[in-house]
């Protein structure tokens, strides 16, 4: 009888586990640029593409846990001025373009309050591995492209802050929309590579996703 008591308890929690678990996908927008000690002072931001798939465990009614494999376009651009041999500048200032693209592992933990339509905060780690490093450098007529993967520092670590909100469209279903801001704890210049630079990524995100309940209250 006790085997079959301990059975049927376990049985009965099988909904609210499955309801726990939810994979998605998301994409976005990124908008980022460089930190450094003394080196590109007149830098602005690069737009490229953040997006991948999502894994969600909800510890309870108010905080979960995420885990995110996403492949991000970040880097940024710097102006750059061509002078005659008097030091007077010639024609508009161009931009030295610099992208860097990562695949990324964010793992964040979560509050949120609401239920159907419920708002959310994330507070997160990134570690990151690089798998593009160029520089688009302007020439007279033109532009040349440099290939840095080799010289770049491979891996990245940083920390997030999100906010968004999410909406229940069905009883598996649901759509999320969120702001992050993001910032490199470790640079990705080296001795071989802008050396003593202290080159750290930062920036913002938009992004939207949609994430589907391995399972529905009722289902066995």
């Amino acid at each position: 009888m006790k085997k079959i008591i301990i059975a049927a308890m376990l049985i009965s929690t099988l909904p609210i586990f499955g309801q726990n678990h939810f994979v998605g996908v998301i994409s976005g927008i990124n908008g980022t640029s460089v930190n450094s000690d003394y080196t590109f002072n007149n830098s602005t931001k690069r737009f490229g593409f953040k997006g991948g798939l999502t894994y969600q465990y909800l510890i309870n009614d108010k905080f979960s846990l995420d885990i995110e494999l996403l492949y991000e376009q970040r880097g940024f651009k710097n102006d750059i001025s061509f002078i005659n041999p008097s030091g007077d500048p010639i024609g508009p200032k161009e931009n030295s373009e610099f992208y860097y693209d990562y695949l990324s592992f964010p793992i964040k933990a979560g509050y949120s309050i609401g239920n159907t339509f419920s708002g959310f905060v994330n507070l997160g780690i990134v570690p990151a591995y690089i798998v593009k490093a160029e520089i688009a450098v302007p020439t007279f007529g033109g532009s040349e492209t440099f290939d840095n993967i080799d010289r770049a520092t491979s891996f990245d670590f940083g920390g997030l802050i999100e906010a968004g909100a999410a909406y229940a469209i069905m009883d598996r279903l649901i759509i999320t929309a969120s702001f992050a801001y993001q910032h490199s704890i470790t640079t990705f210049s080296n001795p071989d590579y802008f050396s003593d630079s202290n080159m750290r990524h930062y920036g913002m995100s938009l992004s939207v996703g949609i994430k589907y309940a391995l399972k529905k209250k009722g289902d066995l």
